[in-house]
């Protein structure tokens, strides 16, 4: 697993709670794929669901949104 989030730069979560941005730095363990960051990110709360955004290798970043059942 530590070869594939070896490339990682940063990864956090970003979502509001109470009216008030929140933003947390992802555990590298829930970065191994697509699946596996959506179900961290449905872990947080807030009515606008959350954001996470990784950043790979100063190359490329993934930006995903849940809100519930639904990934952007």
């Amino acid at each position: 697993m530590a070869e594939q989030t070896e490339g990682i730069d940063f990864a956090v979560a970003a979502y509001r709670e109470e009216g008030e941005w929140q933003v947390v730095e992802l555990a590298h363990d829930v970065l191994t794929d697509v699946p596996n960051l959506c179900s961290a990110l449905r872990r947080f709360p807030g009515d606008g669901g959350a954001i996470g955004m990784v950043a790979i290798d100063e190359d490329f970043f993934v930006v995903v949104r849940v809100v519930g059942p639904s990934v952007r």
